[in-house]
């Protein structure tokens, strides 16, 4: 069954104060890294398994849907506001962003179910956030599946507002 969803906008506000580092213990940020696809895969299949945005998808249809991802099925990949997040060298968690018709669009957020519950979603989005508003950006955009409910509330604590459903009409507002 087709899952409805809503795109969302966070408008970036360059006088932001960047929240000083939290300590995560043993976990580090890192730029996103293609190397090893296999386990980048693995864990987008592992996050997306059996929740309202799992659409049958088998790790190796992962590996492909990212390999394509990376060279351009959805834009060009921004490196400097995509990043891993690993804890005691295991990837646990990635968000990446391209540039998708004109915006800047974050295309996946993921994190490993062993470490769900722990807002480390936010750590990736603070760090992207951090970076497009290094880099002047005026907002950032995702798309989310209305029953998840999670996620929905995450962004909305952040400051991203639903505006609207239709790609075509909200391409058309942001070019005006």
């Amino acid at each position: 069954m087709e899952q409805s969803r809503s795109i969302m906008k966070l408008e970036l506000n360059p006088t932001w104060i960047v929240e000083a580092a939290m300590d995560y213990g043993e976990m580090i940020i890192g730029a996103i890294n293609w190397d090893n696809l296999n386990q980048l895969a693995h864990l987008f299949y592992e996050s997306y398994h059996n929740t309202v945005d799992d659409e049958g998808e088998t790790p190796a249809e992962w590996e492909q849907e990212l390999e394509h991802l990376r060279y351009g099925k959805y834009g060009s990949v921004l490196y400097d506001l995509s990043f891993n997040l690993y804890a005691a060298e295991q990837l646990i968690g990635s968000i990446v962003c391209s540039k998708f018709k004109g915006i800047h669009l974050i295309l996946y957020i993921v994190i490993s179910p062993a470490y769900r519950g722990r807002s480390l979603s936010k750590v990736l989005l603070r760090e992207t956030i951090h970076s497009a508003i290094r880099k002047q950006l005026d907002s950032l955009y995702l798309v989310v599946t209305d029953s998840n409910v999670a996620a929905t509330r995450t962004y909305d604590a952040i400051g991203f507002k639903k505006v609207g459903t239709d790609w075509k009409e909200v391409l058309k507002k942001n070019l005006e």
